[in-house]
C-alpha cells in the first residue's frame, strides 16, 4: 500500500503559494536578498540591499524587506 502524504487538517482549504523562477544556490548565493530570483514579493530593493533580520511581531522574525507588511 502506497503512503502519500496528507496535509495537515488546519492547512485544508488554504490557498498555497507556488514558488516561480530558479532557487537560490547555497554554494554561490546572490547578492543581496537570496531569494530574490524567486520570490513573489522580490522588486528593485531586493536585488540592491541584503535586508536585515528583523523582529516584526512577537515570536516572528524575518529578514525581508517587506516582512512588516507580510506578518
Amino acid at each position: 500500500m502506497p503512503v502519500v502524504p496528507v496535509r495537515h487538517p488546519r492547512d485544508r482549504g488554504r490557498d498555497w503559494i507556488v514558488l516561480a523562477g530558479d532557487p537560490p544556490s547555497p554554494v554561490d548565493p546572490p547578492a543581496s536578498c537570496r531569494f530574490h530570483t524567486h520570490c513573489p514579493l522580490a522588486a528593485d530593493v531586493c536585488r540592491e540591499r541584503t535586508p536585515t533580520l528583523d523582529t516584526p511581531a512577537e515570536g516572528h522574525a524575518a529578514a525581508c524587506h517587506f516582512a512588516p507588511a507580510n506578518i
